[in-house]
C-alpha cells in the first residue's frame, strides 16, 4: 500500500478543485490503487508455459519460469530446486523513446 503522499500521484489533476475532503481524495487513490497495483496470486494459478514471472519464495523474490520438460519451477538466480509460494507478472517492457 502506497503512503498518502505517494497516492495523490494517482489522482488526476482536473479533481483537486473539485469541493470534496482530502479523506475522499485518499478513498479514490486507493480504489485506483488497488485497481492497478499488481497483486501477489498463488503458485497454482501461475502460467506453465515458459512464460517468465517474480516468484515470492520464504521472504525471497526470483524471476522463474516452468521448466516443461523437466515439469518444476525454474529459477535461474538460485542454485537449489524453489518452491515458490506466489507469482506476480513481470511489468511491460519500456517502451523505446
Amino acid at each position: 500500500m502506497l503512503p498518502e503522499y505517494e497516492l495523490m500521484n494517482l489522482v488526476p489533476e482536473e479533481l483537486y478543485d473539485v469541493p470534496c475532503s482530502m479523506e475522499v481524495l485518499v478513498e479514490y487513490a486507493r480504489a485506483i490503487e488497488a485497481a492497478v497495483m499488481p497483486k501477489w496470486l498463488p503458485i497454482s494459478e501461475a502460467p506453465m508455459d515458459g512464460t517468465v514471472f517474480f516468484a515470492h519464495e520464504s521472504g525471497a523474490l526470483y524471476m522463474c519460469f516452468w521448466l516443461v520438460l523437466a515439469e518444476m519451477w525454474y529459477c535461474p538466480s538460485t542454485i537449489s530446486v524453489p518452491n515458490p509460494t506466489h507469482w506476480m507478472p513481470l511489468p511491460p517492457m519500456p517502451e523505446d523513446v
